[in-house]
């Protein structure tokens, strides 16, 4: 997300010491694609960007969960005000 803060346009400029950043879209709120020039902000406006790293790609790479889906030992919801004693 970007803010303009000072109440007037402005250019933005987003980098990285890393990669290079690349293709800038606004997003709506839900984060949905939205028409506009995504290098200029309106007055006191906050924007959402998306915008492309250029990652190296990993050759042969399989989809490795990293964590499990779901927790094993689900939460059941007590009702604590009558232990709340």
């Amino acid at each position: 997300r970007v803010v303009e803060t000072l109440g007037r346009t402005a250019e933005v400029s987003v980098q990285s010491g890393l990669r290079h950043i690349s293709a800038p879209r606004h997003l709506t709120l839900i984060e949905g694609p939205l028409d506009g020039d995504a290098s200029r902000l309106g007055w006191y406006e906050i924007a959402t960007l998306r915008m492309e790293l250029n990652l190296p790609r990993v050759l042969d790479a399989a989809q490795v969960s990293l964590a499990p889906d779901a927790e094993p030992v689900q939460p059941l919801y007590a009702r604590y005000w009558l232990h709340n004693r």
